[in-house]
């Protein structure tokens, strides 16, 4: 039987997640309950493509006397839910996503990933679940971390944790692998330089991860990259690099090969740039130079980062279960515009979308009120 056109399968696929979304939205209906979870969580969906508020998504239709769900009414119901609550629906409708996605060969082998954290700004006063942050006009946000797909064309968020002021990296990091792991091997992980710690070190030594993080430069960094520049062997291009092994903390320390690339000033009179980075991989020069340009795989997990946040709806709730399902539903919507993308077929370089972000917003806010 031949298999259905592309168009046809991101139409139905598309139809598929988009009523799972809703249906499984974790709000209780009573038997006389005035809306259905899909009658809630449309106008949730038309928000978050939008990058909206729910109130805009039925203002309309309230306006010519629709019976629809206002605003009030929307988030009435969501906030019944609970923090397990909403975690559970995010794991539930994201492995259904990467069962799709494994399906058209998207995890073959081993693949690289990058750990990253997404911010939602708060601008209220403190409670527990807030972090700090250095957003704009606030130094407080709901967080949490992803573990996502570097490679072109598989760039998929693979695992979401939500996190506090009180939650462990390393913790965070071990749940990240854990659930990546039980899709494809992890062959490399980029992490920010959040990860540049005692425990988070360790916690990659002892899940057997090759990692590569930059280092921050505190007093003992600088001290080597001023010590070892003088030892440093060229690596081609006017490009020097030092490799050495560093001992990261005092009392409670870990060992692991600290990386010092020296590039040449790319104007008269510029100091000379210098990227220094720790890992476990065994590198010579050359490969430390090429693992340091690696580095710029971790753009295509900042291209996802905003592409999430322009499909991230708008909310003035303080509830942080609300908050959380913000954060999490633009992961399940990122993921099946990946998904999607991937049906119809990538670019030769994996990084152009046949399906564009508007014609994705139009199709999704159509089936997510039909």
């Amino acid at each position: 039987m031949p298999s259905r056109r592309p168009r046809d399968r991101t139409r139905s696929t598309r139809k598929k997640f988009v009523r799972l979304f809703k249906d499984r939205l974790p709000v209780r209906v009573r038997y006389n309950a005035s809306y259905s979870r899909r009658k809630i969580g449309w106008p949730l969906i038309q928000a978050m493509v939008n990058n909206g508020y729910v109130e805009e998504a039925v203002q309309d239709d309230l306006a010519v006397g629709l019976k629809v769900p206002d605003g009030d009414t929307v988030f009435y119901r969501l906030g019944q839910a609970s923090v397990s609550d909403i975690t559970d629906y995010f794991h539930g409708a994201n492995d259904s996503l990467l069962y799709a996605a494994k399906s058209l060969n998207l995890m073959d082998g081993p693949m690289d990933f990058a750990a990253d954290s997404h911010d939602l700004a708060w601008y209220g006063g403190e409670e527990v679940h807030l972090v700090g942050t250095n957003m704009a006009g606030t130094n407080w946000a709901h967080r949490i971390w992803t573990i996502e797909s570097v490679v072109p064309g598989r760039r998929l968020c693979f695992n979401a944790v939500p996190v506090v002021q009180t939650t462990s990296k390393s913790d965070t990091l071990e749940v990240l692998v854990a659930g990546a792991r039980r899709w494809c091997p992890i062959r490399r992980l980029f992490i920010d330089r959040a990860a540049f710690t005692v425990a988070c070190l360790r916690k990659l030594d002892e899940l057997k991860v090759p990692y590569a993080i930059p280092a921050q430069k505190n007093a003992r960094v600088k001290r080597a990259i001023k010590e070892g520049r003088p030892f440093s062997r060229h690596a081609g291009k006017g490009v020097y690099v030092h490799i050495s092994r560093f001992t990261l903390g005092g009392k409670d320390k870990v060992t692991t090969t600290l990386v010092i690339i020296y590039r040449p000033p790319k104007e008269e009179g510029e100091e000379e740039d210098v990227f220094a980075y720790v890992t476990d991989i065994p590198v010579t020069p050359e490969a430390a130079v090429e693992l340091g340009e690696e580095f710029r795989k971790r753009w295509g997990v900042e291209t996802g980062f905003r592409m999430k946040k322009k499909l991230r709806g708008k909310t003035n709730s303080p509830r942080y279960s609300v908050r959380l399902l913000f954060l999490l539903l633009s992961v399940l919507l990122y993921n099946l515009f990946i998904l999607l993308n991937a049906i119809l077929g990538f670019g030769e370089d994996g990084k152009r979308y046949r399906m564009t972000l508007h014609v994705f917003r139009t199709a999704v806010e159509r089936e997510a009120k039909g």
